[in-house]
């Protein structure tokens, strides 16, 4: 699926970048093909106005800058025309570079342009263009004439180059567009391989409640003649599992409205202190069943503009964490302070350390470092991913600590307000 994607970003950027290189390349040609031609008739209107013609070719044109060569590739000539007493035409060849003509074909040519309006123009059938001068006080009339192939060679010379510089380039665009595509894809495949774990994964976690309630269910039907007090352990198993099943509902949905941005929370102007304090009270009972303590360190008062809601949930994750996954008879610390213009929450405890590789994972819902350890204490692995989701909606940043002697520790950074 993603290679056929890639191939299609490929494609894409090929068929854009050939579209711009042949605009340009053609642009180019017909602007170097109209600069030709100016060019061409500038140089038969210097031959034509030009009161000498000796030499005129090797000394004026030859070494005029921008036109060396040009002569010799041109090909000229020049002529004047006098009308004769009897009123016949008189043609003269004055100079010529590299072009001879017959005569009667140049009297032809010239009667021709005599009868055009146009001072400058082309001679079709001939492949020439001229120049003619408007008569003089004597009637005299000047023509330069030029081979008109001059432009189509240039032009065929640079669409030859285009056409090399066109596939050299598209050759190029193919080569950057391998690993662009491959940038381009990756967002979305990682996007598709998450949907397809998070599925997977949802599955498997409903999976096992509703068999076990299945389960008790089948055992209470083929045992209808029991009264419910003989299979109180049936039917508290069952609760049990359907209060996983709807916590765990409840999570997803949570991070769906995350995802789909249909959370509408208010921000307000909080006392992160006395948040955090309140919050923590709540799991001293927990704790007491661990024989575990939480210590309270708050020294200041610290403000922040969040939602009191999605921060009393964000704390109650990181501490429920810390007391399920605590040694027994270890101190759970909870601590508030500000540093420079974050405030800063830190949630310690000590217990299995995560290791180093795998911190970076514990933030990805539905990750669990010990799979059957986080089934024993009640996780489902979207309590972490909730809570960087909490954290980056305000703002703020959430990382993870945790070593052998130091315990583990789940620091919390967020946006002061005065």
């Amino acid at each position: 699926m993603f290679n056929r994607l890639k191939r299609r970003v490929i494609i894409l950027v090929m068929t854009i970048s050939g579209i711009i290189l042949i605009g340009l390349f053609t642009v180019l040609c017909v602007v170097n093909y109209i600069q030709t031609s100016n060019s061409s008739f500038d140089i038969l209107e210097s031959v034509a106005t030009s009161e000498h013609t000796d030499n005129f070719f090797d000394d004026e044109i030859r070494h005029r800058p921008g036109n060396q060569g040009t002569p010799t590739s041109f090909g000229m000539m020049k002529v004047t025309v006098d009308i004769g007493a009897s009123g016949e035409l008189i043609v003269r060849k004055e100079s010529s570079s590299s072009f001879n003509i017959q005569d009667d074909v140049l009297r032809d040519i010239t009667e021709e342009v005599l009868k055009k309006s146009a001072n400058r123009g082309y001679i079709h059938g001939y492949d020439l263009k001229y120049y003619k001068t408007d008569p003089d006080i004597t009637g005299t009339i000047s023509i330069a004439f030029g081979k008109s192939g001059y432009e189509r060679e240039n032009l065929i010379k640079l669409i030859i180059i285009s056409i090399i510089e066109v596939i050299t380039g598209l050759v190029v665009v193919f080569v950057i567009s391998l690993p662009v595509s491959k940038a381009f894809v990756a967002p979305t495949e990682k996007a598709w391989i998450d949907q397809q774990r998070f599925i997977a994964d949802v599955s498997h976690e409903l999976k096992t409640p509703l068999t076990v309630i299945l389960a008790n269910n089948n055992i209470l039907l083929n045992h209808k003649e029991d009264k419910i007090g003989d299979r109180e352990q049936w039917l508290t198993s069952t609760q049990e599992e359907a209060r996983q099943m709807k916590h765990l509902l409840e999570e997803m949905l949570y991070l769906a409205k995350f995802d789909a941005s249909l959370l509408q929370t208010e921000h307000k102007r909080l006392n992160l202190t006395d948040l955090v304090m309140e919050t923590a009270l709540q799991f001293d009972a927990l704790a007491f069943e661990k024989n575990a303590e939480i210590e309270t360190v708050a020294n200041e008062e610290v403000f922040v503009s969040a939602s009191d809601s999605d921060l009393r949930r964000l704390v109650s994750i990181l501490i429920d964490n810390a007391v399920k996954y605590s040694y027994a008879n270890k101190k759970i610390r909870v601590s508030v302070k500000r540093f420079r213009s974050r405030a800063v929450i830190e949630v310690l405890n000590f217990g299995p350390v995560i290791p180093e590789e795998e911190i970076s994972f514990i933030f990805n819902r539905f990750y669990r470092i010990d799979k059957s350890r986080a089934k024993t204490a009640g996780g489902f692995g979207l309590g972490l991913p909730i809570a960087k989701e909490i954290v980056d909606k305000h703002g703020g940043e959430i990382k993870c600590e945790s070593r052998e002697r130091d315990g583990t520790t789940f620091t919390v950074f967020l946006p002061l307000v005065d």
